[in-house]
């Protein structure tokens, strides 16, 4: 199955799910990373480890603002199994 990770500002992650969920019902296969308090290193470690667990059919990779620390973090770790998608909305995860 294809995995997918909001990565965001704050807590824009956890608030997307719970709308997506509430609308959807449980999303078993998509999490979020919050960059508070993490330096774009540090932030593209924890999307690697994330990636390397996750990583059997395919990550996706959504961000939430292009250009952005998040989306710089993403894409320095994405490896050839990941896709990235910018401009995160809950529409484009229904």
């Amino acid at each position: 199955m294809i995995q997918g990770l909001i990565i965001g500002h704050r807590d824009i992650g956890k608030a997307v799910i719970e709308a997506l969920e509430s609308i959807s019902g449980r999303a078993e296969h998509i999490d979020c990373i919050s960059n508070e308090g993490l330096s774009t290193g540090d932030l593209t470690e924890k999307i690697k480890s994330f990636c390397s667990i996750n990583n059997q059919d395919g990550v996706v990779l959504f961000v939430d603002i292009f250009g952005g620390s998040c989306w710089r973090a993403a894409k320095k770790a994405k490896s050839p199994n990941t896709h990235i998608v910018t401009g995160l909305n809950l529409p484009m995860l229904l």
